[in-house]
């Protein structure tokens, strides 16, 4: 019964010219990580309809491109599946919705979500001039053939480099992986002892796990081979061709390449960055702290037009018109570069941190909204005391005039603070660049505050933040020694008088002594702000490097 009925499906899907390449128990679910063991996903993808598309046709409009590099009147028709390739869709986490031809697509939609092509397609958002696609279309291919057991196009279409890769990316038991896993990992343990990381067993053996590929997010990735292997310069040919430089396993090539290693370092520098107590001690002070609302708006701001942006987005995607598409149909511009629209796709990699960016944003309005209200109470008090010591100065003593001179000075530093404070919401930037790894791993307050941190620390906005700084805290604390030396003056007299020894301190005595309070309280402040930013700064700049791509190549040089 069971031949009867697989007989009738093999006959049901050749009626559709759409027929699989193995079976589902020739299939090898067991050789290779998740998600490639989805066999049901698996058979969507392993058809000849997609053979054709993925390897026949690209082969095709390759041999297209080099006649006419001969004859340049040639019009090369560019392969269907290079529309798809960087099609949106692949940034879409309920895909299947949009599709409106059934699940035609779905199988290679699945398979190039599933090698991160959504990741990849980024790549050409920020620096298209840097990369180009055949080594992301090699990588499909060879893919294609080792998942499907179409082996033979790995030697026919010369994919054999690009199946190595691909096996020690998403292989179960690959020679190659442990040992860029183990130099990984001595990476990991020599940074976490230098940055002061906390609980470094716990995410030494996370790391681990990651790394063997146990993990919902591994951490070798085929990003780091496309960003280093993709380039016009330094090539996978040309690494091949100086293999002789290095031992004789593939494995052991990469993890001497320097360039190659720092692709992979992105968990590093994370976690150092989430653990590691320096920047906690950059965390907790009261800048950041008063700056935190205005960051937590920004944020929402851009959670908020990327959501405008994704609701603007036609409702179902049309993949038919990628059969008869030329490339100027389906070119880099369907992955948005507009700023306002960078994260569109936030809700598909993690909605509640998304929800959690809205609820401190709108939490972090209303707490601005009341320290405005109270900033305009600040302001009257000012004006309507000025407006009495106006009215009554010849009625009252020198004293008593810097008792209330002092208040209203101290108001003035107060205001003055929050207006430098709140210039930075007259610049649209956001404070600093969110990337989509930060939501995968950490909380919606920690990516606020980190790139807070980015931003206060700058090096354009050193001074702003110094001056905002030290008008702050001459707020808080000249009013009270102001007033407090104020006060031990008149105690002063006071004393003296009882003690029959009369004493009479000159109106100017009384200013000097006043103004030599003031003058040495600014003094102070100012060196305390310098010193404090100083080290904040050098903390800063050690993370910035720490978050620079050392390994990026410049094709230029």
């Amino acid at each position: 019964m069971t031949g009867v009925l697989w007989e009738i499906l093999i006959i049901s899907i050749i009626g559709n010219n759409s027929f699989f390449i193995i079976s589902a128990e020739a299939f090898q679910s067991e050789r290779w990580l998740p998600p490639l063991n989805d066999i049901e996903k698996i058979r969507l993808l392993c058809t000849e309809q997609m053979h054709k598309h993925i390897i026949v046709e690209v082969q095709q409009m390759r041999d297209e491109e080099a006649l006419a590099r001969i004859d340049t009147d040639r019009i090369v028709p560019r392969a269907p599946i290079m529309g798809i390739l960087r099609h949106y869709i692949l940034c879409r986490k309920n895909y299947t919705q949009y599709l409106t031809s059934g699940r035609k697509y779905e199988g290679i939609i699945w398979f190039m979500r599933s090698l991160d092509f959504c990741d990849i397609n980024r790549f050409f958002i920020t620096s298209p001039l840097w990369y180009h696609r055949d080594f992301q279309v090699d990588m499909l291919r060879a893919g294609f053939a080792l998942v499907c057991q179409k082996t033979d196009d790995i030697g026919k279409y010369q994919l054999s480099a690009f199946a190595d890769l691909f096996r020690i990316i998403y292989e179960k038991t690959n020679v190659n992986r442990p040992i860029i896993c183990n130099r990984l990992l001595e990476a990991h343990q020599d940074l976490y002892g230098r940055c002061h990381v906390d609980s470094t067993m716990a995410n030494f053996t996370i790391a681990q796990m990651r790394c063997s590929g146990e993990d919902a997010q591994p951490l070798i990735k085929l990003r780091a081979f496309f960003s280093r292997f993709s380039r016009n310069c330094q090539t996978l040919a040309e690494f091949y061709q100086h293999g002789n430089l290095y031992d004789s396993h593939l494995g052991e090539a990469l993890a001497n390449d320097t360039v190659f290693m720092n692709m992979l370092s992105g968990n590093i520098k994370r976690t150092v960055i989430s653990y590691s107590l320096l920047p906690h001690l950059v965390l907790k002070t009261r800048l950041l702290l008063q700056h935190f609302p205005l960051a937590a708006i920004k944020l929402k701001q851009m959670i908020e037009n990327g959501r405008k942006c994704r609701e603007n987005d036609s409702e179902h995607i049309n993949l038919e018109t990628a059969d008869s598409s030329n490339s100027s149909n389906f070119s880099d511009h369907n992955i948005t570069s507009d700023e306002d629209c960078r994260l569109k796709n936030i809700d598909d990699i993690n909605s509640d941190t998304a929800d959690d960016f809205v609820k401190i944003g709108e939490h972090a309005a209303l707490g601005i909204f009341i320290e405005i209200l109270l900033l305009g109470a600040v302001v009257f008090n000012t004006v309507f005391l000025s407006i009495l010591l106006h009215q009554t100065k010849d009625k009252l003593s020198t004293a008593t005039i810097l008792f209330i001179f002092n208040i209203l000075f101290s108001n003035a530093l107060f205001v003055a603070s929050f207006v430098c404070m709140f210039s930075d919401f007259y610049v649209e930037d956001a404070y600093g660049e969110v990337t989509e790894d930060q939501f995968y791993q950490n909380s919606a307050s920690l990516i606020i505050a980190e790139t807070l941190q980015t931003h206060l620390f700058a090096q354009s906005e050193f001074l702003k933040h110094l001056i905002q700084e030290t008008l702050f805290s001459l707020a808080q604390n000249g009013s009270l020694l102001g007033l407090t030396h104020l006060l031990v003056l008149v105690l002063v007299v006071i004393n003296k008088s009882m003690s029959g020894k009369a004493i009479r301190l000159s109106r100017r005595c009384v200013i000097l002594v006043f103004a030599f309070v003031w003058v040495f309280l600014i003094f102070t402040h100012l060196i305390f702000s310098a010193l404090q930013f100083s080290a904040i700064q050098n903390l800063d700049n050690m993370f910035n490097i720490l978050q620079s791509n050392p390994g990026s190549l410049n094709c230029s040089r």
